[in-house]
C-alpha cells in the first residue's frame, strides 16, 4: 500500500471515531467508544465501517454494546450480537437490533428481546420490538408478553397477545389477537384490549370474559377501573352476563352464589 493510501486511512478512522478536532466541534448522536477490530470499506459511494469484538457506542443519553456492528456515520447502525441498549429512558436487549442514528429509532429482534421503558412502566418480552425513543412509542408482534405496572407485583398486570401497541404520548396501550389479561385479582381474554395506563381503565373489545375469584362475567364489551392497584367497578355492556360466587365469611368455606343476565351489569368494589 502506498504511503498516501495508509495516511488517508488513519484520517478516516480518526473521523469516525470522533477523536478529531472537527468532531468534537459538530457532536455525533453514536460515537464509537471500543472494538477490538476495526475496517472501513467504501461501498456504493459510502464509507462503511465494520466494527467486531466487545463494539461500545456512546449515545447522546447512554451506551450501546454488542458483538459486532455495521454502521454509516450519521446514519444507521446494524448491531448484532448480544445487544444491549442502556439508555436513561430504557434498556433494550436482543440478539439484533437496527438503530436509526438521526432518530433513536431501535428495531429488534432475537429468540428473546427484552425492553423496559421506565417512565412508563412498561415491560416487555418476545421477539421483536420496535422502539421510539424520541416520543416513547413501541410496538411488540409476534405474541409478546408485556407487563404494565411494572416493576411493581402489587399493582402490574400482565397481557400477552399477538401484537401490543404502546403510544405514550396518549398513555395508550393497544393489545390485539388472543389477549389474555393476568393481574393479582383479576383474569380475562377477549380479542382487543386498550388499556389507558394513566386512568387505570381496562376496555375489553369483542365478547370479553373476565375472571374475579371465582366469580366469572362475559358480554360484548367490559370495562374494568382501577385504582392503587385494586379493582373498583366492572362495567359489562350488551349481552352481560354473569355468575357470581363470593364467600360469605372470613374463612372461605361458605359462599353466596347468585346468576345475573341483562343488557348492562355493574359491579362495585
Amino acid at each position: 500500500m502506498k504511503p498516501s493510501a495508509r495516511y488517508a486511512i488513519w484520517v478516516l478512522l480518526a473521523i469516525v471515531l470522533g477523536g478529531t478536532v472537527r468532531a468534537q466541534q459538530a457532536p455525533q448522536k453514536l460515537v464509537l467508544n471500543h472494538t477490538d477490530e476495526l475496517e472501513v470499506v467504501y461501498e456504493k459511494e459510502r464509507y462503511i465501517t465494520y466494527a467486531n469484538g466487545h463494539v461500545d457506542f456512546q449515545t447522546e443519553s447512554g451506551h450501546i454494546y454488542c458483538d459486532s456492528a455495521v454502521f454509516l456515520r450519521g446514519v444507521f447502525a446494524n448491531l448484532r450480537g448480544n445487544v444491549f441498549v442502556d439508555d436513561t429512558a430504557y434498556t433494550l436487549r436482543a440478539d439484533s437490533v437496527y438503530y436509526a442514528i438521526p432518530t433513536g429509532q431501535a428495531t429488534a429482534r432475537g429468540e428473546r428481546v427484552e425492553l423496559w421503558s421506565f417512565a412508563d412502566s412498561l415491560y416487555g418480552i418476545g421477539v421483536y420490538a420496535f422502539y421510539d425513543r424520541t416520543n416513547g412509542n413501541f410496538n411488540m408482534d409476534q405474541r409478546p408478553t408485556i407487563y404494565l405496572g411494572y416493576p411493581d407485583t402489587a399493582k402490574m398486570i400482565e397481557v400477552i397477545a399477538d401484537n401490543v401497541d404502546y403510544r405514550a404520548d396518549r398513555a395508550r396501550a393497544e393489545a390485539m389477537g388472543n389477549v389474555l389479561i393476568h393481574s393479582n385479582d383479576l383474569q380475562a381474554k377477549a380479542e382487543c384490549a386498550v388499556m389507558n395506563t394513566e386512568a387505570n381503565v381496562l376496555d375489553l373489545y369483542t365478547k370479553p370474559v373476565a375472571k374475579r375469584g371465582l366469580s366469572t362475567i362475559s358480554g360484548e364489551f367490559i370495562s374494568v377501573y382501577s385504582a392503587n392497584g385494586e379493582i373498583q367497578k366492572i362495567d359489562v355492556m350488551d349481552s352481560a352476563n354473569g355468575e357470581f360466587i363470593e364467600p360469605t365469611d372470613s374463612t372461605n368455606t361458605d359462599f353466596d352464589r347468585s346468576r345475573l343476565r341483562g343488557r348492562r351489569i355493574i359491579m362495585s368494589f
